[in-house]
């Protein structure tokens, strides 16, 4: 790409659009280009100071801006560094960094290089209709005159010696004012009869200019913006013709023809390439976004300019409200975004408060509890389309919720006790719309990308196991035994969904992880899909992390839960194989089971070690926690048996034995297992006598006879 450039005038070479996609597709940072950000620093710290060839598509980009608006922000967004990771993990990007080649302070000076480059544009482009220049229009309807500028050292017109310029300041969209008499160097070919398009040398702030478009789109959605052509009797009222400020508004400026949300979209994933996983970066350019002068869409002058928080919101009601009530798709290139900005300013204290608020008034997102029949459009669209990146892009924001409530729960208690009753109530809206909506029903939707159902699955198991973990955050909060002791009605809630009150659309997703473990692992290894591997891995971790944590919860409060929770059945039953993927596995191996015992699968785990150490760590421990749990409130006689659910209990326990034998075998799975052989010779009688004595009971095939002992050298 580098090479086209310097051997090729980029204004020469005729397809530019084309030469845009292909340093987007290049430079623009997503899953299969992890290594954006070290392109992104080298060329901002390498290829921008060689030469201006290098930095030439820029400058044609800057030089057409804001008539082309869409080439200059897309190629800032690509060189940003940032990742387009379709995760709900609030340290994914530092996840990532840490596991490539892109680390976190490429990203970061990358965005730092986009910011201040946008924030500091020198031409600002714009169309003069023929109607609107000397010897065309008449009286007050003449604001621009051809010029002939003489060609010198420092003259930037083209080489007819052809200009413009304006007979009167115009204030243009952004807040900014170009002064009367400025040269406008000549973009296009100059027409008497057509417009022509002319580049003012002017310096203002891009990002301010995209906040006045988010501004024009949403006043004009709702009928508020003004659509007459300069706006003569507003300047005229300012004081004398001639000096009198011409405000121009957004469609006054020639912007090319373009679906409002592709443009809005796009001004909103610039801005989230910047603020994503960069707080400092994030609070400079809310600061820049609020200095300046007034923005030219604003036209109410009793209410008071919408920040860019109240600007999103307004955004996601008009386009969900819209869909809702026609069935229409919901552009999730527009949706996404928004959700995403949300999300990255619960990071600064003085925007946080902002979003919980205007979570509690809007309903659009999560519902409301008076309305118990909410369909949420932004699911219905998504089940029919089966991409899920709205969806995911939500429970994103709803797991940061949960960690801004968590980390700020002390100061936010002590000196602002109202705030976090708002708090709570949101989160309980948020997480019910997740239980209700999301987890008992996308076991059942469509997908057109496996990975979705993976991520989806693996997002809110993790919430929930977050949530379960907050309980020792507000036990050791520093208030108990106080009258106002903080205490989470959503931890509340959660357990009752996946202890007290249980059902079976809740907890078979959970254990249905579990159980088909093995045949999804084998099939998705034997087509070779690696990408659905790893993320059916974490899922698969998490799931038992999550499994764990109930049954601990379970074993610490006894006299609370009487018999066996829903959860302990579950996994003590037989459960159905994802058909989809046993299709693709019996392909290769015909004998593959329909059914699966997620007990049998758990020890199964423990000596896959192509999964790593974290995967049969957790599954030990998991039946560590199980023994306990059916244990607690039942006879000796009546505890079920382990070894009842095992297909191969012999080749099964002999294999756990040499994993205690290996003297280099992973410790910590070691110290994991004999913690679980511990329990299990406390509390499952015959795994106390396979273990102790290494020997099976096998019962007589008749009748007749007394009970053998065959002895196995385990």
């Amino acid at each position: 790409m580098i090479t086209l450039i310097d051997a090729e005038k980029v204004e020469t070479i005729p397809d530019f659009e084309g030469l845009v996609e292909a340093w987007i597709a290049l430079f623009g940072g997503n899953e299969e280009t992890p290594f954006c950000g070290n392109l992104c620093r080298q060329f901002w710290d390498v290829d921008w100071r060689i030469s201006k060839d290098r930095r030439a598509l820029l400058d044609v980009a800057r030089s057409r801006f804001p008539v082309q608006f869409r080439p200059l922000v897309r190629i800032l967004r690509s060189l940003s560094g940032s990742m387009r990771l379709e995760n709900t993990d609030p340290d994914i990007g530092e996840n990532v960094a840490s596991g490539i080649a892109t680390s976190i302070q490429d990203r970061q000076e990358s965005a730092k290089y986009v910011h201040y480059y946008f924030a500091q544009l020198d031409t600002y482009a714009q169309v003069l209709p023929p109607s609107m220049r000397a010897g065309l229009g008449t009286g007050a309807n003449v604001f621009y005159d051809r010029i002939v500028d003489r060609p010198g050292p420092s003259s930037r017109v083209s080489g007819s010696g052809t200009a413009y310029t304006n007979l009167r300041p115009l204030t243009l969209p952004g807040g900014t004012t170009v002064p009367a008499k400025t040269v406008g160097r000549l973009l296009s070919s100059d027409s008497s009869s057509e417009d022509v398009v002319v580049a003012w040398q002017h310096k203002h702030s891009g990002w301010k200019l995209v906040v006045d478009v988010l501004l024009d789109y949403v006043y004009r959605r709702q009928g508020l913006s003004r659509t007459s052509r300069y706006p003569h009797a507003e300047a005229a009222a300012h004081g004398r013709r001639g000096e009198a400020p011409v405000t121009l508004l957004v469609g006054d400026i020639g912007i090319e023809e373009d679906e409002e949300e592709t443009l809005v979209a796009d001004g909103l994933e610039l801005i989230l390439s910047i603020v994503q996983s960069n707080a400092p970066l994030t609070d400079l350019l809310m600061q820049s976004l609020e200095e300046g002068g007034p923005l030219v869409s604003h036209t109410a002058r009793d209410v008071s300019l919408p920040d860019l928080v109240q600007l999103i919101f307004m955004i996601l009601e008009d386009v969900l409200t819209r869909a809702y009530s026609s069935r229409a798709p919901i552009p999730s290139a527009l949706v996404a975004p928004c959700l995403g900005v949300l999300t990255t300013l619960l990071s600064l204290p003085n925007y946080s408060n902002r979003v919980w608020l205007f979570l509690r008034s809007s309903s659009v997102l999560f519902g409301s509890d008076k309305d118990a029949s909410y369909n949420s459009p932004i699911l219905i669209s998504e089940r029919n389309s089966g991409t899920y990146i709205m969806t995911i892009s939500l429970l994103r924001l709803v797991r940061t919720l949960v960690e801004e409530n968590i980390s700020r729960l002390v100061p936010t208690h002590t000196d602002q006790p109202r705030l976090q009753t708002i708090k709570e109530e949101v989160l309980l809206r948020a997480v019910h719309f997740v239980q209700n909506h999301i987890w008992g029903e996308h076991a059942g939707w469509r997908y057109m990308h496996l990975l979705d159902r993976f991520e989806i699955s693996r997002s809110v198991i993790e919430l929930y196991s977050r949530i379960l973990d907050a309980r020792s955050v507000f036990e050791n909060s520093g208030f108990n035994g106080q009258e106002d002791s903080p205490r989470s009605i959503v931890t509340e809630f959660v357990s009752s969904v996946l202890l007290t009150h249980a059902a079976m659309p809740t907890i078979t997703p959970l254990v249905h992880a579990i159980a088909s473990a093995r045949t999804v692992l084998a099939a998705l290894a034997q087509v070779r899909r690696i990408s659905e591997l790893h993320a059916y891995s974490g899922l698969l971790e998490k799931a038992l992390y999550l499994t764990r944590v109930v049954l601990q919860l379970k074993n610490t409060s006894p006299n609370i839960f009487q018999g066996h929770i829903l959860l302990e059945q579950a996994l003590c039953a037989d459960h159905a194989t994802s058909s989809m993927l046993l299709r693709a596995s019996r392909a290769f191996s015909p004998d593959a089971s329909s059914r699966a015992n997620p007990i049998d699968i758990l020890m199964h785990l423990i000596g896959q070690r192509e999964l790593g150490t974290a995967i049969p760590i957790e599954a030990t421990r998991v039946l560590t926690s199980l023994c306990i749990a059916l244990a607690e409130n039942t006879s000796i006689d009546a505890r079920p048996s382990l070894l009842s659910y095992l297909s191969d209990a012999q080749a099964t326990m002999a294999g756990l034995v040499r994993i205690l034998k290996h003297p280099y075998d992973d410790l910590d799975l070691r110290n994991a297992l004999w913690s679980f052989v511990t329990v299990a010779v406390q509390k499952q009688a015959p795994l106390a006598v396979l273990f102790v004595a290494g020997t099976f009971r096998v019962h007589p095939k008749s009748g007749k006879g007394k009970a053998k002992y065959v002895d196995d050298d385990l």
